[in-house]
Protein backbone atom coordinates (compact mmCIF):
# COMPACT_ATOMS: atom_id res chain seq x y z
CA UNK A 1 0.00 0.00 0.00
CA UNK A 2 2.95 2.45 0.36
CA UNK A 3 4.15 2.07 -2.96
CA UNK A 4 0.67 2.82 -4.01
CA UNK A 5 0.30 5.78 -2.21
CA UNK A 6 3.62 7.25 -2.84
CA UNK A 7 2.84 6.84 -6.99
CA UNK A 8 6.19 4.76 -7.42
CA UNK A 9 7.14 1.19 -8.17
CA UNK A 10 9.34 -0.77 -5.26
CA UNK A 11 10.92 -3.89 -5.51
CA UNK A 12 7.70 -5.79 -4.90
CA UNK A 13 4.65 -3.64 -6.26
CA UNK A 14 4.45 -2.01 -9.49
CA UNK A 15 1.66 0.51 -9.06
CA UNK A 16 0.58 1.61 -12.62
CA UNK A 17 -2.14 -1.52 -13.08
CA UNK A 18 -3.59 -0.34 -9.96
CA UNK A 19 -3.63 3.78 -10.45
CA UNK A 20 -4.69 3.62 -13.81
CA UNK A 21 -7.71 1.99 -12.21
CA UNK A 22 -8.74 4.81 -10.47
CA UNK A 23 -7.58 7.47 -12.15
CA UNK A 24 -4.73 7.91 -10.19
CA UNK A 25 -5.98 9.05 -6.53
CA UNK A 26 -5.37 5.83 -5.06
CA UNK A 27 -5.44 7.91 -1.87
CA UNK A 28 -9.11 9.11 -2.35
CA UNK A 29 -10.18 5.52 -3.09
CA UNK A 30 -9.68 4.12 -0.14
CA UNK A 31 -10.71 6.83 1.52
CA UNK A 32 -14.00 6.60 -0.03
CA UNK A 33 -17.30 5.02 2.42
CA UNK A 34 -17.60 1.45 1.20
CA UNK A 35 -21.33 0.47 -0.35
CA UNK A 36 -22.39 -1.67 2.82
CA UNK A 37 -24.30 -4.05 0.26
CA UNK A 38 -21.00 -4.67 -1.62
CA UNK A 39 -19.17 -5.25 1.88
CA UNK A 40 -21.84 -7.91 3.20
CA UNK A 41 -22.27 -9.92 -0.21
CA UNK A 42 -17.94 -9.96 -0.27
CA UNK A 43 -18.37 -11.29 3.91
CA UNK A 44 -20.75 -14.23 3.01
CA UNK A 45 -18.82 -14.96 -0.16
CA UNK A 46 -15.54 -15.41 2.10
CA UNK A 47 -17.20 -17.18 5.00
CA UNK A 48 -18.13 -20.06 2.20
CA UNK A 49 -15.32 -19.48 0.05
CA UNK A 50 -17.20 -19.36 -3.23
CA UNK A 51 -15.80 -16.36 -5.95
CA UNK A 52 -17.93 -13.46 -6.14
CA UNK A 53 -19.22 -11.76 -9.42
CA UNK A 54 -21.39 -11.84 -12.10
CA UNK A 55 -22.59 -14.47 -14.05
CA UNK A 56 -20.21 -14.39 -16.98
CA UNK A 57 -17.30 -14.04 -14.77
CA UNK A 58 -18.62 -17.40 -12.79
CA UNK A 59 -19.53 -18.98 -16.30
CA UNK A 60 -15.67 -17.88 -17.39
CA UNK A 61 -14.20 -19.58 -13.99
CA UNK A 62 -16.42 -22.88 -14.52
CA UNK A 63 -14.81 -23.63 -18.24
CA UNK A 64 -11.28 -22.50 -16.82
CA UNK A 65 -11.80 -24.57 -13.84
CA UNK A 66 -13.71 -27.67 -15.75
CA UNK A 67 -16.56 -27.22 -12.78
CA UNK A 68 -18.59 -25.41 -11.96
CA UNK A 69 -18.23 -22.62 -8.93
CA UNK A 70 -21.48 -22.38 -8.03
CA UNK A 71 -23.44 -23.80 -5.10
CA UNK A 72 -24.92 -26.80 -6.01
CA UNK A 73 -28.54 -28.10 -5.22
CA UNK A 74 -29.16 -28.96 -1.66
CA UNK A 75 -29.96 -32.09 0.10
CA UNK A 76 -28.91 -36.07 -0.81
CA UNK A 77 -28.08 -36.63 -3.74
CA UNK A 78 -31.15 -38.52 -5.63
CA UNK A 79 -31.20 -42.05 -6.41
CA UNK A 80 -32.86 -42.38 -9.77
CA UNK A 81 -35.26 -44.69 -9.07
CA UNK A 82 -32.53 -47.83 -8.75
CA UNK A 83 -33.89 -50.89 -6.95
CA UNK A 84 -31.98 -52.36 -4.07
CA UNK A 85 -30.91 -56.17 -4.46
CA UNK A 86 -31.80 -56.86 -0.91
CA UNK A 87 -35.32 -55.33 -0.94
CA UNK A 88 -36.96 -58.26 -3.21
CA UNK A 89 -38.94 -59.75 -0.44
CA UNK A 90 -42.95 -59.03 0.42
CA UNK A 91 -42.42 -55.37 1.58
CA UNK A 92 -40.05 -54.94 -1.37
CA UNK A 93 -42.16 -51.35 -1.74
CA UNK A 94 -41.30 -50.27 1.67
CA UNK A 95 -37.50 -50.82 0.97
CA UNK A 96 -36.90 -49.64 -2.09
CA UNK A 97 -37.20 -45.85 -1.69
Amino acid sequence: MRAHLAGRNDGLVEVAPLLLRCGGRFADRIAEEADAALVAALRAAETIGRPLGPPAFLDRLAALAGRDPRPGKRGAASRGGRRRPWADGPDSEALNW
